[in-house]
């Protein structure tokens, strides 16, 4: 008698289901923000890849890193992340910007993978790199992945990367200062 199975593949072909298991390669990938959520402090953020895989990253909460300097980088990643999602305007500066994370999902950008540490068992995986995350016209992105600048972007650029627009669909923007401003000089 053998051991019967079934697979469901509703919606889907072989290929797809190869592909939302396998395991990313290093390079750079258009994605999708899916989902974010708030674990613990730390902000686990999930990527939908246009292949239709996915990708999962965590910005830890820099209040509870071990020691100062690591907090600051935390922050800093923060800060990064929040500005390449169109959360804060580019041509801020010297001022704290409040928003929320949540308006981030939908937004589209370019993800730049790159192997990480190897863990216990000594198996490497692909990460996001710690500023691997672009705008789809940010001049670094490879011509091929590279969307053209919205109208306008060209004239309010900063270090030559094109300033994201932001659209009341995708959501708004507080300039609310409850929280300490931090200096976007230093991205």
């Amino acid at each position: 008698m053998g051991i019967r199975g079934s697979v469901d593949l509703s919606g889907k072909s072989a290929a797809d289901v190869e592909r939302e298991g396998s395991t990313l390669e290093p390079g750079w990938y258009r994605a999708t923000v899916q989902d974010i959520r708030e674990d613990d402090g730390n902000l686990k953020i999930e990527f939908k890849l246009k292949d239709g895989r996915k990708c999962t990253e965590t910005l830890w909460d820099p209040d509870r890193s071990e020691d100062e300097e690591k907090g600051k980088k935390s922050q800093q990643r923060r800060n990064l992340f929040a500005i390449r999602l169109g959360l804060v305007p580019r041509e801020a500066k010297d001022t704290a910007y409040e928003f929320d994370w949540l308006d981030a999902i939908g937004r589209e950008c370019v993800l730049k993978l790159a192997f990480g540490k190897p863990n216990a068992e000594g198996l490497r995986y692909a990460n996001i790199e710690w500023a691997g995350i672009f705008e789809t016209h940010d001049n670094r992105v490879p011509a091929e992945l590279r969307t053209t600048p919205p109208a306008g972007a060209a004239a309010a650029s900063t270090n030559g990367h094109a300033a994201p627009t932001v659209s009341a669909a995708a959501g708004s923007q507080s300039t609310a200062a409850s929280r300490p401003a931090f200096n976007l000089d230093d991205l």
